[in-house]
């Protein structure tokens, strides 16, 4: 059986939860006999000057995975090209038409936009969709307005628009424009696109096909044979957004052989360990952690470690953050950042951690940290929102604190510090999470129920 994996992006380009979900799933179709070829996006490293279009890259050593280059620039629509690319549309019907997979499996439409699933209904190709976050809703991905708070679903078309113009600088030339005009006037605007004349206007076709963008993937998720998703928070967040009831199915994936990152031994130190892992992003909250270590004061039995990339030294909104809280930490006594590491050393960097904090600001919905934590016997402190809050309660896995209070997480820090065994009770009693091979197994079962059970 021949099996595409479509995803946004993927190792080593990109080491996110859902680059990793995919990588595992792949590796474990194969190990059960399937041919599985991966298409990703991978940007443009140079200008081209050849005719728009989707080029590959290739990868030394990697000939099943296809990298997919074209300037997201080179259009005439740029809000409709995000979800509906024509460009990919037409490699994929020639790829297709000339190297047919017998299933379609998209866990990611970013960059390559919903059109996949648009060409393989064209063509009779079974598909299934692995809903690892909240794109199908959001451009952002992540249900966080640019003012940090938290949105809905699309319901304003204004608020998707100041939004998109703030998500990074291909959009920052319209971000004053965007903040000055009314809310309605978007909407106005939109509706110009479907007069004869002013249809040809540019603003009011992007904003018309920006409106359009919630229906149109929704209307080509339901085409999937199966939709699934790791969280219940995010299909009760798509049913309220006009998804239909069970159509989506319910799939923890969690992490592969999670009994052998189980803690060893446990540490009585004095000082309480604390821990952050992650990018030092804005929407991950990356800041709080270390507000909330300084404001237990000097003389506090704790210490607080970062682990995880490193900011780049762009200009972009989230490289100043990342940089600006790097230098943050390296002058807080008590703190530090150790940098990247592989994620075969996860058992080893979760062993320097008593308590691990995940104080995200999106919706989160199922972060791979948390299922490798609570397997190695760490608790996690969480914001109390989407999959973050799901997990802890679900495995029993630790506390939670209202999302962005930097207060609270001070006092529950407290809390632990005055009564250390706690932490350790909450470690004994962590209930189990899945494994990555029972979730690739259930997958497996949906490919040949749609091939051979009909």
């Amino acid at each position: 059986m021949r099996i595409d994996l479509l995803v946004h992006a993927y190792p080593p380009d990109s080491l996110g939860g859902t680059e990793l979900y995919t990588q595992r799933l792949a590796e474990g179709l194969r190990a059960r006999g399937y041919v599985v070829r991966v298409l990703t996006y991978a940007p443009e490293r140079r200008v081209s000057t050849r005719p728009a279009g989707v080029k590959e890259v290739g990868v030394p050593g990697a000939p099943d995975v296809r990298r997919l280059t074209f300037s997201l620039d080179d259009t005439d629509n740029p809000l409709r090209d995000e979800y509906d690319n024509p460009r990919v549309a037409r490699y994929l019907r020639a790829l297709w038409a000339d190297e047919r997979p017998d299933i379609v499996h998209v866990t990611h439409c970013g960059y390559l936009s919903s059109a996949p699933l648009q060409v393989a209904a064209e063509l009779g190709i079974p598909t299934v969709v692995t809903l690892t976050d909240l794109w199908a809703l959001c451009p952002v991905g992540t249900l966080l307005r640019h003012d940090g708070s938290l949105c809905a679903g699309p319901r304003q078309l204004g608020a998707c628009a100041r939004c998109v113009a703030h998500m990074g600088p291909r959009g920052q030339r319209f971000a004053h424009l965007a903040d000055a005009l009314p809310v309605w006037a978007f909407g106005a605007a939109a509706d110009l696109a479907e007069l004869p004349l002013l249809g040809r206007a540019r603003y009011a076709r992007w904003l018309h096909a920006l409106r359009q963008r919630s229906t149109i993937i929704r209307e080509r998720m339901v085409t999937a044979r199966a939709l699934l998703s790791p969280s219940r928070f995010q299909i009760a967040m798509l049913e309220r957004n006009g998804y239909p009831t069970g159509a989506i199915r319910w799939m923890p994936h969690g992490i592969p052989a999670p009994e052998t990152l189980r803690r060893g031994t446990t540490c009585h130190a004095p000082t309480m360990r604390l821990g952050y892992i992650g990018p030092l992003a804005p929407h991950k909250g990356a800041h709080l952690p270390l507000e909330a270590f300084v404001r237990l004061g000097a003389g506090t039995q704790a210490t607080l470690t970062y682990w995880g990339t490193l900011p780049g030294m762009g200009n972009s909104a989230t490289e100043v953050y990342g940089r600006a809280l790097l230098e943050h930490i390296r002058h807080t006594p008590g703190a530090a950042h150790r940098g990247p590491f592989d994620n075969q050393e996860i058992a080893r960097v979760l062993d320097e951690i008593d308590v691990l904090i995940v104080p995200s600001l999106w919706y989160e919905n199922t972060p791979t940290i948390i299922y490798e934590a609570l397997a190695h016997g760490t608790p996690v402190l969480g914001s109390d929102q989407g999959g973050v809050k799901e997990l802890v309660e679900l495995y029993a896995g630790g506390w939670l604190y209202p999302r962005g209070d930097v207060t609270a997480l001070t006092e529950r820090l407290r809390s632990l510090l005055a009564d250390p065994a706690s932490v350790q009770r909450v470690a004994e009693g962590i209930r189990p999470v899945p494994d990555m091979a029972d979730h690739i197994a259930e997958v497996a079962a949906i490919y040949e129920q749609e091939l051979h059970g009909r």
